[in-house]
């Protein structure tokens, strides 16, 4: 995939033949330390909003900075229409294990995400695909919609958003303190953060009844190798949550994970053609349905290699039509959230007490504050 372009048609091609493709490498180690930090930045803004020529190879981007002593400060792009998040894990445990040890053959699938995908779209000749069309029809109607916050509908005219992050990494002992509770009350940790983002949401839209675009890595076990392939596995999922009727956390939590069952057992019709079937019906044709993304990469099984070749300094995200995306992921331990939201539609205070809210939110839940009924 690392070879692939995606045509104006809308289909890929791999590339039989591409460049030998060779890593940029800039000398800054005459700078000062402060100098070097500010070109650091300065490429993590270009970096931050450059867009591909989808159509042009390469889909992806290495560059690095020199700084001294043996270091450097390496840039890494992707489009994720070549590789998803767990694609992108993937494709770095090679580089690892190859830099380590370039004596040892990569391994070679007998699967290709081609052959995948043509597995997958026969399975939509099934009856389980009419079924899952049909449940979402039925839920249709009566579909709450997206939970929008204040924003500048100034921004709204803007074809180029840029996107600020958010962050907060709890560490260890607090992630394995939250995943016990999530335990304890027999859901997952990425069911309590979904909560806890649902109820921040809730109150500054205003609306006790939301509905999350919701995140998946979506592969079938089609082969032994799937789980080895690199592509666009994502897929969307719309989530029907009730803030008011479900008022405290440990109630929420179990709404939102029997939710999120049933609809997982109707996944084979795609979030996606549901959000075009709402936009349809709700009149809102080139606009964006489903802008609040939660997006949770707590797989339970660690998928990283062995090997490490740094810290990992800053990353950031950016998806069209999209106001809004959370993210959770395991970082050596420690549970990293990330907030990635339009600053051209929001105002910095505003979006910056939602996130202290929802930070807040997850701390009392550590604590124990406020999880049970009778709190």
């Amino acid at each position: 995939m690392l070879r692939a372009v995606i045509l104006k048609t809308g289909k890929q091609k791999i590339l039989k033949n591409v460049p030998e493709y060779n890593i940029h490498v800039e000398d800054i180690s005459n700078l000062k330390e402060s100098d070097q930090l500010e070109k650091i930045i300065e490429k993590r803004k270009k970096l931050s909003s450059h867009v591909f020529e989808t159509d042009q190879w390469p889909l992806f981007n290495f560059e690095a900075y020199y700084l001294g002593d043996g270091i450097s400060y390496l840039f890494v792009e992707f489009d994720q229409l070549i590789a998803d998040g767990t694609s992108i894990q993937i494709i770095t445990n090679d580089i690892l294990d190859f830099y380590y040890h370039p004596d040892i053959p990569i391994y070679n699938s007998n699967i290709s995400f081609r052959d995948y995908m043509k597995t997958y779209s026969a399975m939509k000749n099934q009856d389980t695909y009419i079924d899952d069309y049909n449940y979402w029809q039925n839920k249709l109607i009566t579909f709450p919609e997206a939970p929008i916050p204040p924003i500048k509908k100034s921004g709204l005219q803007d074809k180029n958003w840029t996107f600020e992050r958010l962050s907060m990494i709890f560490d260890k002992e607090e992630y394995e303190r939250l995943k016990k509770f999530a335990m304890d009350h027999e859901t997952t940790v990425s069911v309590v953060l979904c909560a806890a983002y649902s109820k921040v949401l809730s109150t500054w839209s205003n609306q006790s009844r939301i509905a999350l675009n919701l995140t998946l890595f979506n592969r079938y076990p089609f082969h032994e190798d799937v789980d080895k392939l690199v592509g666009d596995f994502t897929s969307v999922l719309l989530l029907d949550i009730d803030c008011a009727e479900y008022g405290n956390y440990e109630d929420l939590c179990l709404n939102i994970q029997n939710t999120l069952a049933e609809a997982m057992e109707h996944k084979l019709y795609e979030g996606i053609q549901v959000i075009r079937d709402l936009a349809r019906i709700k009149g809102m044709v080139n606009q964006p349905v489903m802008p609040i993304v939660f997006t949770s990469m707590l797989f339970g099984e660690e998928k990283n290699s062995n090997y490490k070749i740094g810290s990992q300094e800053y990353t950031s995200t950016q998806t069209t039509q999209v106001y809004l995306d959370h993210q959770a992921n395991d970082m050596d331990g420690n549970l990293n959230l990330t907030w990635d939201y339009v600053s051209d539609l929001f105002d910095e205070e505003i979006i910056r007490k939602m996130f202290k809210q929802y930070i807040d939110n997850i701390k009392s839940i550590i604590k124990g504050n406020i999880f049970s009924k009778k709190n």
